[in-house]
């Protein structure tokens, strides 16, 4: 399927916007170590090589779910603004284009909306899947929620609008990234293991 000028614009501007902010987030300064890890301060610690820190959440159904009990699925937990540019787009690609690999897989993407939409309006989460994701919104393997403050600064501690972290069977963090849209031969070669 060939992608529209108009989308592939949106995901390099999407791109340069998370790239600057990753610049600004991410240089830090002289004294901080290079070795922080995210989720420091919060009696946990969240890495990778790590296992996953439990986290608690209530669905857009209604259903109150943890984050164990997606054990023995690969997970794709991402932390989303609904207003990010990357998040859009990201939803779009991968429901369009990896719907087929994400069943086969049985990838679990649990899209969470930050704490607060990052201060910053937008659509509700709702909204936001039914545009983006489309006729698969309600399909099995995307769960739909909104963190928490505890868990937005747990997992997301400089509050990037688009970051995603993912979990293997075993409740492990493999990889932590951004930008869904540009890394999708990472997600599926980790959930193709």
């Amino acid at each position: 399927m060939k992608l529209s000028t108009g989308l592939i614009i949106l995901v390099i501007v999407g791109v340069l916007v998370l790239a600057l902010l990753l610049f600004v987030n991410f240089r830090g300064t002289p004294e901080q170590s290079s070795e922080q890890k995210v989720g420091a301060g919060t009696g946990q610690e969240v890495g990778l090589g790590k296992e996953a820190p439990e986290i608690t959440f209530t669905t857009l159904d209604g259903e109150e779910i943890s984050l164990s009990d997606f054990r023995g699925n690969p997970v794709m937990l991402w932390l989303i603004a609904t207003w990010c540019p990357t998040c859009q787009v990201g939803a779009k690609v991968l429901s369009e284009e990896k719907m087929s690999d994400i069943e086969k897989y049985d990838l679990k993407i649990i899209v969470l909306k930050l704490w607060n939409n990052l201060g910053y309006s937008g659509p509700s989460l709702e909204e936001f899947g039914r545009e983006w994701v489309g006729e698969n919104f309600n399909n099995d393997n995307w769960i739909w929620a909104e963190a928490d403050r505890e868990t937005s600064f747990l997992y997301d501690p400089r509050g990037l609008p688009d970051i995603y972290y993912l979990i293997d069977k075993e409740g492990v963090i493999r990889a932590i990234d951004t930008a869904p849209s540009a890394t999708l031969n990472k997600i599926f070669n980790f959930a193709a293991q």
